[in-house]
């Protein structure tokens, strides 16, 4: 989708556009910091992925760290909710809610996601340390994940597909770390899909 397609057709009379269509200007901007990574990207990358003036982007996001805090909101929304949704599915026993969890971590990877790696971790390991609003929303972010964790290990251990002796704030933690290190290895290629599946297979011999 082109950036010029964030704009609502409506125009004035000048041929100035009254406003855009904030959810594809935040997808649009998402592609760009995702590829890029938010040190990388510069604001005429941003206009030039968008189609929106530097005014534009101003006016209604601030600075570009601001934009990539609402970015980051967008993804969390439409992207982050979907594997949340898995791990939260009170239907399926806490065992398979986190095997199916990995199992589409490594299909999204693969697939649709091949080359980017996570956004949230992309960010982690490149942003400015001067960023300290960065920080916060990233520590919130891998935060929920792991409480999501948490709870589905509890579940688990509740429901009697998990063992009752597992540490679950301690499982939680090292998974959350696996899941990273998972992204970080798909990103380029570094590793085949089958390499990714073994490794699931592999650490999710911890809840046995």
């Amino acid at each position: 989708m082109s950036g010029q397609s964030a704009y609502i057709a409506a125009m004035n009379t000048r041929g100035r556009p009254l406003s855009f269509d904030k959810a594809i200007v935040l997808k649009t901007a998402m592609e760009v910091f995702w590829r890029k990574g938010f040190v990388a990207t510069s604001i005429q990358d941003l206009t030039d992925a968008t189609g929106l003036s530097r005014a534009s982007l101003y006016n209604a996001f601030g600075d570009k760290e601001q934009l990539f805090l609402a970015v980051i909101d967008h993804y969390a929304a439409t992207e982050s909710i979907k594997l949340l949704d898995v791990l939260q599915n009170e239907e399926t026993d806490g065992a398979t809610a986190i095997r199916t969890y990995f199992d589409r971590l490594v299909t999204f990877s693969c697939e649709e996601g091949r080359r980017l790696g996570c956004l949230l971790t992309n960010t982690a390991t490149s942003f400015d340390q001067t960023c300290g609003g960065l920080e916060a929303v990233l520590d919130r972010m891998f935060g929920r994940v792991e409480g999501a964790l948490v709870e589905t290990l509890a579940r688990g251990q509740t429901d009697g597909s998990l063992s009752r002796d597992l540490d679950t704030e301690k499982t939680a933690k090292f998974l959350i770390a696996f899941a990273q290190g998972l992204r970080v290895l798909s990103r380029g290629a570094l590793r085949d899909e089958a390499f990714l599946r073994d490794a699931v297979d592999g650490a999710l011999t911890v809840l046995k």
